[in-house]
């Protein structure tokens, strides 16, 4: 069997996408309610870190408010609102050490929430680019409930990450690296406006480094088809399809599944 072969009807297309996000109600607009009412208090709390300084104060303290707790807080810094918010979720945050503000834990809190980081597996780092979020989230969707795969996508896995996500923090680093060894195999998601992320190139050179199952994961439609983007070198990693429920490449011409 060649590419052009495996390729009817088993790539990944926008239309499928799109389809599968229309289908749960999902727009652009309510992307974020809908991550909040599927994953809960944590990436609710994790948007409210990702603000600036004023922003997240008058959002942490209408979320206070939208929650029932009493308190005066006119007065308070962020980083006090956030431990106010920490304690009225004590439970919450016992047993969910990742979503505190991943800056404020200290050594050990830290390194106790490595060890628990650790002890998840991942069928597949998805790479990808946070400004195509919507497209990201669709096919995370298609990959974990239509194929059955564990995905990781660090917005999602640990949305905590997401507030430093536009520079680089030693603790950020380390906490992808675990993902990524923890991943069997890694996804580069082609959106629109991969080649400008930068943490793509990074992920790539790093698990590349310890495995080669780095594979491309294509979008397939009109605006997809012309990349530009300067990135010749991904031609060296196989493209995936979707066959039998399953993610394959060719490997000489013989259908391959991921592992």
């Amino acid at each position: 069997m060649n590419k052009d072969e495996l390729s009817i009807k088993n790539e990944l297309t926008i239309s499928k996408i799109l389809k599968k996000l229309i289908d749960k109600n999902i727009t652009e607009e309510n992307l974020d309610d809908k991550l909040t009412e599927k994953f809960g208090i944590n990436y609710q709390y994790s948007k409210l870190l990702n603000k600036t300084d004023d922003e997240s104060k008058k959002s942490t303290k209408e979320y206070i408010k939208n929650m029932d707790f009493n308190t005066s807080s006119d007065d308070l810094s962020v980083d006090e609102l956030t431990r106010f918010f920490n304690s009225k979720n004590s439970d919450f945050f016992k047993t969910n050490e990742a979503y505190k503000q991943l800056s404020t834990l200290d050594n050990s809190d830290f390194n106790s929430l490595v060890d628990n980081i650790e002890k998840t597996r991942f069928d597949i780092f998805l790479s990808h680019s946070m400004k195509d979020k919507y497209i990201v989230y669709g096919t995370y969707l298609i990959l974990t409930e239509d194929l059955g795969y564990t995905v990781y996508v660090d917005w999602i896995v640990d949305p905590f990450l997401s507030q430093s996500r536009s520079h680089v923090a030693k603790r950020n680093i380390r906490i992808l690296q675990i993902r990524m060894r923890s991943s069997f195999n890694l996804n580069l998601l082609k959106t629109l406006n991969y080649s400008i992320s930068k943490w793509i190139a990074w992920e790539l050179g790093y698990f590349n480094g310890r495995s080669n199952q780095v594979y491309i994961q294509k979008i397939h439609g009109k605006e997809f088809d012309d990349d530009k983007s300067g990135m010749g070198f991904l031609k060296i990693y196989n493209e995936l399809f979707m066959y039998k429920d399953e993610l394959v490449y060719l490997d000489r011409g013989k259908i391959t599944r991921i592992n």
